[in-house]
C-alpha cells in the first residue's frame, strides 16, 4: 500500500491462469482496507494472457468483475490495445494504479512494464510466488545496490 499511497503504481507479475484472477480477487476483497480516495480512484490493469484467463473466470466468478478493472491485451484474438495505449492510459497518467501482467518470471509484458515502472523510484515490483532460479524474476530478487538488470521483453 506504501507504493500506492506516494501516487506510485505496483506491478504483480502473474500466471495468467490462475495466479492472475486470485490476485484480482484478494485485491478487491481488501479494497475496503484501502484509504477511501484511493477505493474510489485506483484503476486496476490486467493485461497479456490474464487478461484473457481473468475474462473467462469472470463469466463463472462475478465477484471479479469490478468498475476499477481494465483488461487490456487479450492475446488470444485480435489485440485490443497497442504499447501507445499502455503508456498513455496506465503509465502516462500521474495516478496510482495496480498491473497485473503476465507473465510471473518477468518475461514478455510484465518485463515490458518492469522496465518502464524501473524509470520512476515511486513505484514497486512485488513477485507473489515460486520464481524458477533461471528466470529473470529469481536475478531481479538476487539484485544488490549498484547491480544492474536487463528486462528481457518478448514472448515468455
Amino acid at each position: 500500500m506504501r507504493v500506492l499511497k506516494r501516487g506510485g503504481k505496483v506491478l504483480l507479475p502473474a500466471y495468467a491462469n490462475g495466479r492472475a484472477p486470485r490476485l484480482l480477487d484478494v485485491i478487491l476483497r481488501r479494497m475496503n482496507e484501502f484509504p477511501p480516495d484511493m477505493q474510489r480512484k485506483l484503476k486496476i490493469f490486467v493485461d497479456g494472457i490474464a487478461a484473457s484467463f481473468t475474462e473467462a473466470y469472470q463469466n463463472v466468478y462475478p465477484g471479479l468483475r469490478d468498475n476499477r478493472i481494465e483488461l487490456i491485451g487479450n492475446k488470444f484474438e485480435t489485440a485490443r490495445e497497442g504499447y501507445e495505449y499502455r503508456e498513455e492510459r496506465i503509465l502516462g497518467k500521474n495516478e496510482p494504479a495496480i498491473i497485473i501482467a503476465s507473465s510471473a518470471n518477468l518475461q514478455g509484458m510484465s518485463a515490458w512494464y518492469g522496465r518502464k515502472l524501473a524509470e520512476d523510484s515511486r513505484n514497486g515490483i512485488f513477485f507473489t510466488g515460486y520464481m524458477d532460479p533461471l528466470e529473470p524474476a529469481s536475478a531481479l530478487m538476487d539484485i544488490r545496490d549498484g547491480d544492474t538488470f536487463q528486462f528481457r521483453e518478448g514472448r515468455a
